[in-house]
């Protein structure tokens, strides 16, 4: 869905939907805010601008408060995630997208549209709201209140649950994220081969697609196997094959929604999930099989069935998880990083008190493996005037300003990166 915006400028351009969210969701709420909120307000926000996409205008929406502000600049990766963890959804009332106001506060109760602007709208009415706790200001308080989603959001309240509060009688459009994690593992069943080692790679892009199935597996009988099954979809007519081991197929998948998924093996998976019953399963969950408490397959449960890259003579399926006995899948899990803010870089804010912890001893190491001098205590977990310093240096490499207000920054140590963003105040 295309959206044509309105700069500042005067200048009018056309962005993808997705990617105009990513300029409008940071420029409208703080990306510190709880995930939950920030799935409420990008949901809002695309919403919004669905509601005034009209061929008949010049443009659809003004990058400013007369519509929502955009601005590329404050692109950050929190608001990016939960762009993607929502990609899509709308609200409707009657099978349209709604108009979906909102405002910074509402003084503790939700406006309606009739008083603010004579409009009798069925799903802006006026109801107490005891989440918000700041006077209304200069917000008209209709619709979603950001103070109060937030607010919710720190108490547990889910993205959905935000807002139904805050537009009555709406429905929610689209699938969340567990749900298009699935729906996209079904796309590869019966088009793929099992190839150890195979993270997604495109076989019949290959100028020699059976010299690189053999280079990848261990076992000459395994790799005659692989290259069988390769055969035989490519006489099916089949013009696009994908390699995947089970693993590997985990990641292709996620990949597809998540671009900053890590590549890993079964058991990594597993210790990036909280394990769950089989009868709590819904779809986007995995399913292992374990042994000594350590995963060595994997796959992805969908309506009763699970999706896994099963052998060399089958590739990708999708099975009963009973089809090979009650037990062949023994432990389940939910990935964090799907459903919960473990998966999105943490804010950082330098200021006094003094931060401590894992995250700083985390930005510490990275500073140190980049060269930086943090002092003589090292990576303690304690930010202090040595920290801190090397922190202004590094921000100043990065962005070419010695003071900026803050920054995105990235720091890898070993084979893992740290993300996150640097809040600096005054008076630090």
């Amino acid at each position: 869905m295309k959206v044509r915006i309105k700069l500042k400028t005067g200048d009018i351009i056309e962005l993808d939907m997705e990617e105009y969210l990513r300029g409008v969701v940071p420029a409208e709420m703080p990306p510190y805010y709880p995930i939950e909120a920030l799935k409420a307000q990008a949901i809002a926000a695309r919403t919004y601008a669905m509601h005034r996409i009209n061929p008949d205008r010049p443009y659809d929406l003004a990058a400013t408060v007369a519509n929502q502000v955009y601005d590329p600049e404050k692109t950050h990766p929190r608001t990016d995630f939960a762009i993607k963890l929502t990609e899509g959804m709308y609200l409707s009332y009657g099978g349209k997208a709604i108009d979906a106001v909102f405002s910074a506060t509402n003084g503790g109760t939700i406006r309606s549209a009739k008083e603010r602007w004579g409009n009798d709208v069925p799903y802006l009415i006026e109801k107490p709201d005891p989440y918000c706790n700041l006077p209304l200001g200069n917000s008209h308080g209709v619709g979603l209140c950001q103070r109060g989603a937030g607010a919710m959001a720190e108490q547990g309240f889910s993205a959905k649950e935000i807002q139904c509060h805050y537009y009555h009688g709406i429905e929610i459009e689209g699938a969340p994220a567990m749900e298009r994690f699935a729906a996209t593992a079904m796309q590869f069943v019966g088009k793929s081969v099992y190839v150890l080692g195979g993270n997604g790679e495109t076989l019949t892009d290959m100028a020699d697609p059976v010299a690189w199935i053999k280079s990848k597996e261990t076992d000459s009988a395994d790799a005659d196997r692989a290259i069988a099954y390769y055969k035989g979809l490519l006489a099916s007519g089949l013009t696009e094959i994908h390699a995947f081991d089970c693993s590997g197929f985990v990641y292709h998948t996620l990949k597809q929604l998540f671009p900053t998924a890590m590549d890993m093996t079964a058991d990594g998976y597993l210790a990036m999930c909280e394990q769950i019953s089989s009868s709590a399963l819904t779809d986007g969950d995995l399913l292992f099989r374990t042994q000594n408490g350590h995963a060595y397959h994997v796959g992805i449960y969908a309506g009763g069935n699970v999706i896994h890259s099963k052998g060399r003579d089958c590739g990708v399926v999708c099975e009963q998880i009973t089809d090979l006995g009650d037990t062949h899948w023994n432990t389940f899990g939910r990935l964090k990083m799907i459903w919960e803010e473990d998966g999105i870089p943490i804010i950082l804010t330098v200021q006094k008190p003094m931060l401590q912890g894992e995250a700083i001893r985390a930005f510490q190491k990275g500073l140190e493996s980049l060269g930086y001098d943090i002092g003589k205590t090292g990576a303690d977990g304690k930010w202090g005037k040595n920290s801190h310093s090397a922190l202004e240096q590094f921000i100043a490499n990065q962005h070419n300003s010695t003071s900026p207000a803050n920054a995105y920054v990235q720091l890898k140590l070993g084979d893992e990166l740290y993300t996150g963003t640097v809040s600096r105040k005054r008076g630090f």
